[in-house]
């Protein structure tokens, strides 16, 4: 049978269509590059550098955000916890004294739930950074990298208490 009248949406002078293009190894390919998301598909060096912009501030808004959550926590403190928030752990040495346990927190449930919300965006915005380096493009670890290190110079405070375990994902 004679199929060469029949359309079938292939032409020779169509160009190859961009696709993705993953790598489980260390590369620096610029177009054809995908961020997290399909749709987030990398088409031109101008979008490259559109998205090395967006990937620093995302890191600028994270160390910022930690920054928020360390003072929410100081704001906290002061109004409600008045003593009464359990700041030590049981490891503290205060049962070899013969003292009582710390009590944990008296905090109002609003606090709480908007702490935990903060909280939440947070560890999100760490991993989604985290899939963003499991690129292994080295310009989008380096826009990573360089987001973290001017958002830490930008915003992080000294004695601001807490851990500062810095861009762990979790």
């Amino acid at each position: 049978m004679d199929h060469s009248h029949h359309d079938h949406g292939m032409h020779m002078s169509d160009p190859p269509e961009a696709r993705c293009r993953m790598s489980m190894l260390w590369n620096t390919r610029i177009i054809d590059t995908c961020v997290v998301f399909k749709s987030w598909h990398i088409r031109s060096n101008a979008g490259f550098v559109v998205s090395c912009i967006a990937i620093v501030l995302l890191g600028l808004f994270f160390e910022w955000l930690r920054s928020y959550a360390k003072r929410v926590d100081q704001k906290i403190l002061a109004k409600e916890g008045k003593g009464r928030v359990r700041l030590g752990s049981s490891r503290d040495g205060s049962r070899e004294r013969g003292e009582d346990a710390p009590k944990f927190s008296t905090i109002s449930r609003a606090s709480r739930v908007y702490r935990s919300l903060l909280y939440a965006v947070i560890v999100f915005i760490s991993f989604f950074l985290m899939l963003v380096f499991m690129t292994y493009n080295a310009y989008l670890i380096l826009a990573t990298v360089a987001g973290a290190g001017i958002g830490h110079y930008l915003f992080s405070e000294f004695g601001m208490g807490g851990d500062d375990k810095g861009m762990a994902c979790h």
